[in-house]
C-alpha cells in the first residue's frame, strides 16, 4: 500500500508544476522495500523527462536515505529543506519516523507527506499521511464491489483477526 501512495503522489507531480518544483524524498533505500521505492522513482524521473511542456518537467527529486532511522531521517528533512530548498517531502516508512519529523516539519514549515501514518499525529499539522485509514479501505472496496455488480470475496484467516476482517 505504501509503495502505491508513493507512486500516486509522485505520478502527479509533473501536472502540477509550473515553476520549478524541488521534491525531496527520505526513505530507508537499503531496506526492504528499497528496490521498489527505487523502481517508483525511476519511473516518475522517466515521465516527468518525456512531458511535452517545459514547464511539467521542470521537476526535481532529492533522494536521502534514511538508514531507518529517524534521527537520520530529521537530518536529512533539516538538510533537503535548508540546504536544498525543497517544497515538498515524501517521507517516512514507519510510523515512528513520522512522528520523529513532525514537529521539525512544524518548525521548517515544510509540508512533509509520510508513507506511514500514525495516531500520534497532530491533526492540522505540516505532516499529513499518505496511507488510509481502514475505513478509506473499506469504503474503497465498496465503490470497488458496487462498479462489479456488487461481487465482493474476503479471503480471511480463522479467529478473532478473521472474524474483524469480514465484520
Amino acid at each position: 500500500m505504501r509503495i502505491l501512495a508513493l507512486f500516486a503522489f509522485l505520478s502527479v507531480i509533473p501536472f502540477a508544476a509550473a515553476q520549478e518544483l524541488r521534491v525531496g524524498i527520505v526513505l530507508p533505500m537499503n531496506g526492504s522495500n528499497a528496490s521498489q521505492y527505487e523502481a517508483v522513482i525511476s519511473g516518475v524521473e522517466r515521465n516527468i523527462a518525456i512531458q511535452p511542456s517545459p514547464a511539467l518537467r521542470n521537476v526535481t527529486l532529492l533522494m536521502r536515505d534514511d538508514g531507518g532511522s529517524s534521527t537520520i531521517a530529521q537530518d536529512q528533512l533539516r538538510s533537503l529543506v535548508e540546504d536544498e530548498g525543497v517544497h515538498v517531502v515524501v517521507c517516512c516508512q514507519d510510523a515512528d519516523t513520522a512522528v520523529a519529523l513532525e514537529p521539525l516539519a512544524r518548525e521548517l514549515g515544510v509540508l512533509v507527506l509520510s508513507l506511514a501514518g500514525s495516531p500520534d499525529l497532530t491533526a492540522g499539522g505540516m505532516l499529513y499521511s499518505l496511507q488510509p485509514d481502514l475505513l478509506a479501505g473499506m469504503r474503497a472496496m465498496g465503490l470497488g464491489a458496487a462498479r462489479h455488480n456488487g461481487d465482493l470475496s474476503i479471503m480471511a484467516p480463522e479467529g478473532n483477526a478473521g472474524d474483524a476482517a469480514v465484520e
